[in-house]
């Protein structure tokens, strides 16, 4: 019996180990796209303007800056054109931070609202609704 539970520890382990290998493997493996890159291109270029959300605070796309900041890349993109989410790498003074965002500059066919409920364009960040003003 004793001989049974070690072999099922063990097991476990394995199981443990190699799930653990192959999702540090999957991260390894997800696209990160720099300037040069026409993803990166798209979702900057949609992304353009001066978002505030109700607090005042405000995100400030002007080129390949956010609120000054030089935008480095943009890693795990999902979806496309104006409705996208990605971390935004970018270079601060202090160093190099990601920051999630989602996007959605334009409502999809099946859609009434924007994410927020509202009619307008919202670019979400620190779980706060932005909007171009």
């Amino acid at each position: 019996m004793l001989k049974l539970i070690r072999m099922l520890i063990v097991c476990v382990g394995v199981i443990v180990l190699f799930n653990g290998v192959s999702l540090a493997k999957a991260y390894d493996d997800v696209p990160v796209y720099g300037p040069e890159t026409q993803v990166y291109q798209r979702c900057i270029k949609v992304i353009q303007g001066h978002w505030v959300n109700n607090n005042g605070d405000v995100l400030d796309f002007k080129g390949n800056y956010l609120n000054g900041c030089r935008i480095i890349r943009i890693e795990r993109c999902a979806g496309g054109g104006a409705h996208y989410s990605g971390l935004f790498v970018i270079e601060e003074r202090d160093g190099i931070r990601g920051l999630n965002i989602y996007c959605q500059c334009a409502k999809h066919p099946y859609d009434a609202t924007y994410k927020d409920g509202g009619n307008e364009p919202v670019v979400r960040y620190n779980n706060s609704y932005y909007h171009r003003r």
